[in-house]
């Protein structure tokens, strides 16, 4: 079994002759994922391994890992797909439009080999249309092309407005980002004018809250069911030496004032699994959000900005604490990774005792 170095290796070399490899640069690929190899490397995703350490561009990823999946649906999709490329009635082209379809219509194993079929012989411009013909598949709406020119300025504005609402876009890039901002408005925009007509037909003002904005003193039936965890709380900040900055109400009944410390107090009970904010605010200014993993192997930074999580180095439950020095900034990817890694780590330390 080939390491994860002489894979990466092995790799490189064969790109360059990718018209005769294809099928072995896949396989290889796919050895890449499963191993999550890309996360030693420094990446956060197999696209940003493709495309910044195999050096494709970013249409000639995406082909490859639209390929890639396809072929991973089952060994006889991997043979069907092997044997097109190797005779060449299919390219890369043809497969990752099957790919394109077959995620967003959910096809199954025997619509997939249909649609194998079907696209043998055509142009990669038929492709989905006599796809979608054979399997009886709803037909595409007209899209219309649209580009956009920004200055370096604003492109990075954008990608850090990208970032921000990573968690909650269904593709990591500009458009995606643009799709989301434009549904959003339109539905604020939408539940905005509905208000209006309400307050119209009642005829007079009357103020709708957003459900969003309403606060603690809005709701004082949560406030009271919250009563006893704030009184807990306080009794643990009085066990520890408060700051300068911080003085501990000692009338308990001022739940407003004992809500605000617990919220921008520096200080946490001491086997706290969260991070104070003074921690986080640390953190998000020292990674520069950012990922902050670093590879042993290249000893790059990842440096990517979707998905981050506060992460501990030594893990909370192996007995880490929730310090400035043992937290770090990284991506759900490497983040995923490490936990794999140590209990990959855990795993063979219990078998070699």
């Amino acid at each position: 079994m080939m390491t994860n170095t002489e894979v990466v290796k092995q790799l490189k070399t064969k790109t360059g002759e990718e018209s005769r490899l294809l099928i072995e640069i896949l396989n290889l690929l796919e050895l890449v994922r499963a191993r999550r190899i890309y996360n030693d490397y420094g990446y956060s995703s197999l696209f940003e391994f493709c495309t910044k350490e195999l050096k494709y561009s970013e249409g000639a990823a995406m082909r490859r890992i639209n390929a890639l999946t396809l072929q991973t649906q089952s060994p006889e999709i991997k043979k069907m797909i092997h044997e097109n490329l190797e005779n060449g009635e299919l390219n890369l082209s043809h497969i990752s439009a099957i790919a394109k379809i077959e995620r967003s219509e959910e096809l199954s194993i025997d619509q997939i080999k249909l649609a194998i079929e079907a696209s043998q012989g055509t142009s990669a411009r038929e492709t989905e249309k006599v796809i979608r013909q054979t399997l009886n598949l709803k037909p595409v709406s007209v899209k219309t092309k649209v580009s956009i020119e920004l200055s370096s300025e604003q492109l990075a504005h954008a990608e850090k407005l990208a970032a921000l609402f990573s968690h909650s876009l269904s593709t990591q890039d500009l458009p995606g980002l643009f799709l989301y901002l434009l549904e959003k408005t339109v539905t604020q925009e939408t539940n905005r004018e509905a208000a209006q007509k309400l307050r119209k037909s009642l005829g007079r003002k009357v103020k709708i809250p957003d459900p969003q904005t309403i606060t603690t003193t809005d709701k004082p039936q949560k406030l009271l069911q919250n009563m006893a965890l704030i009184r807990n709380s306080t009794a643990v900040l009085k066990q520890s030496p408060p700051t300068s900055a911080v003085k501990i109400p000692t009338n308990e009944s001022d739940h407003t004032q004992i809500e605000a410390i617990l919220i921008h107090s520096k200080m946490r009970p001491i086997h706290s699994r969260t991070f104070s904010p003074l921690i986080r605010k640390k953190i998000r200014d020292r990674s520069q959000g950012m990922c902050e993993f670093i590879s042993p192997i290249t000893q790059k930074r990842c440096k990517s900005r979707w998905y981050l999580q506060l992460d501990h180095i030594h893990p909370w439950s192996l007995g880490g604490s929730s310090t400035l020095e043992n937290c770090r900034m990284v991506c759900a990817s490497h983040n995923r990774s490490e936990w794999i890694r140590i209990i990959e780590e855990r795993q063979a330390e219990l078998r070699s005792t």
